[in-house]
């Protein structure tokens, strides 16, 4: 009886709305925090073997006598990598779970890295970088998708901007101390080994961290969900006393984990990407898929090229190497200044503002290259500005992509929105370099790259959403209180 009672609120939607509701209530737990370390710590080694291939490039090109093209092949397969495994793992965990699913991408990471660092041959080195970069793929998504429907939801916004944005800053430097600390004394393969310090996070994952309570919803297993549920309650009594939370419906749910109703949510899920193209998605999944392949060949084309343009340009090295250093440390004041504007003003506000000033910066870019106007108080300005608000989207996007799906198709929506950042850097990427190598004039080559980021601009103004201080379950596109903030 009692478990008949448990399949009919779920069945109504009853039970789900109560355990998402008492998830939001909490106050930040020690899991919390543990959960933020470990997903921070991931996402810093992810972002850091997307930068490492770059200090071990020029190393063994001139170890395996490589040309700088068939060179190139490496870092354009491993964007390649990424945008497959985002689809693919996006998808996967939404039947599998959130957990193994980020287990999976971390330890194929890792296992990446290790193999990288004992690299006999370049055919294998391509090999083992598609492999790991599978596993990036997976992880960059999943650990956002697992922060969004584990954090509070007066606290998500910030927590995972701050967290995505300072990822990349970590990643970044990860990756150039230990080219400075390293490669010297050990050698290039010395810099991927470093890498293998994730698979430290995968026994602390399975045994700390549980699966998502609102994806164990969406399967029917309403028993598990309300375990942990209580488990993070009763710790919350035992930090503040008085916490309480008022469900009727809580002690007939108790700990029996049930069969998923027939026709719900965990059945809907093996649908597959049509999922995503059903009218209640369409229009966002367009808007998302639009954005992050515009920011993605603009985030990858410009800093890839930047350098060369520079050079071309009339710059010495060590000029380049000052103005791009001083241009990186706009990261720690845009990850302020980005936390508190998606807390305090619009997270959809943002992710209109920052690509449209970055769009108007590299126009300006664009002119004082046209213009031969090089000084460095000239050029620093304009390009901390395309660096502060042009390349944090990369920080910011993920946290927003995992928000704005419901729970049975989040995985894959917010994996295949995060794919086609890739799939416009593996674009961006070779054309860069087809277009600086033709005729066309150098300040072409920013217009290329900076006008999609109008075009990212005015597909979010269009079709974003707002999800400020908003619960995931009021974001769902059957909720009534999406129309009054989307206008659909």
């Amino acid at each position: 009886m009692q478990k008949r009672q448990i399949a009919n609120l779920y069945k109504n939607h009853r039970a789900g709305e109560s355990i998402t509701e008492r998830l939001d209530r909490l106050p930040l737990l020690p899991f919390h925090f543990l959960l933020f370390t470990v997903v921070f710590v991931g996402l810093g080694f992810d972002h850091m073997d997307q930068v490492v291939i770059s200090f071990a490039l020029p190393f063994f090109r001139e170890e395996w006598g490589l040309s700088a093209r068939v060179a190139s092949i490496n870092p354009t397969t491993a964007l390649a990598g990424t945008f497959v495994g985002a689809l693919f793992w996006g998808t996967v965990a939404d039947r599998i779970g959130r957990k193994p699913t980020l287990i999976i991408g971390i330890t194929m990471f890792s296992i990446g890295m290790a193999i990288k660092g004992f690299s006999w041959s370049f055919p294998q080195m391509v090999i083992v970088c598609i492999f790991g970069a599978l596993g990036v793929g997976g992880a960059i998504p999943m650990s956002f998708t697992l922060l969004a429907e584990y954090t509070p939801a007066r606290y998500r916004g910030v927590t995972m901007v701050t967290m995505g944005v300072l990822a990349i800053v970590v990643g970044y430097l990860i990756a150039s101390s230990s080219a400075m600390l390293l490669l010297e004394a050990f050698g290039w393969r010395s810099l991927f080994l470093v890498g293998t310090v994730s698979f430290l996070l995968v026994p602390l994952i399975a045994k700390f961290v549980p699966e998502s309570p609102r994806f164990l919803l969406s399967k029917g297993r309403v028993g598990e969900a309300v375990q942990i549920v209580e488990r993070l309650e009763a710790s919350a009594r035992k930090r503040a006393p008085g916490f309480t939370h008022e469900v009727e419906e809580s002690s007939i749910a108790g700990a029996v984990a049930i069969d998923p109703p027939e026709g719900g949510e965990g059945a809907l899920a093996l649908k597959g990407i049509g999922q995503l193209w059903q009218p209640e998605y369409r229009r966002r999944t367009l808007m998302l898929w639009i954005y992050s392949f515009s920011f993605g060949f603009f985030t990858f084309g410009f800093l890839s090229w930047l350098p060369s343009v520079l050079k071309a340009a009339g710059l010495t090295n060590d000029q380049i190497h000052l103005y791009t250093t001083l241009m990186d440390l706009t990261a720690f004041p845009a990850a302020a200044l980005t936390a508190f504007l998606y807390f305090r003003w619009s997270t959809k506000g943002v992710l209109v503002l920052y690509p449209f000033i970055a769009g108007v910066a590299m126009l300006l870019l664009a002119f004082l290259v046209m213009s031969q106007e090089m000084a460095a108080a000239l050029i620093i300005p304009v390009g901390a500005v395309i660096f502060f608000f042009g390349t944090i989207l990369l920080g910011i996007f993920g946290p927003y992509s995992a928000e704005v799906y419901s729970t049975h198709v989040r995985g894959m929506g917010s994996g295949w929105a995060t794919g086609f950042s890739r799939f416009g850097a593996f674009l961006a990427i070779p054309l860069g370099g087809l277009f600086l190598g033709s005729a066309l004039p150098l300040f072409v080559h920013q217009l290329i790259f900076g006008v999609p980021l109008f075009l990212a601009a005015a597909v979010m103004l269009a079709f974003g959403i707002e999800t400020k201080h908003r619960r995931l379950e009021d974001l769902a596109p059957d909720s009534p209180s999406v129309r009054t903030y989307a206008g659909e």
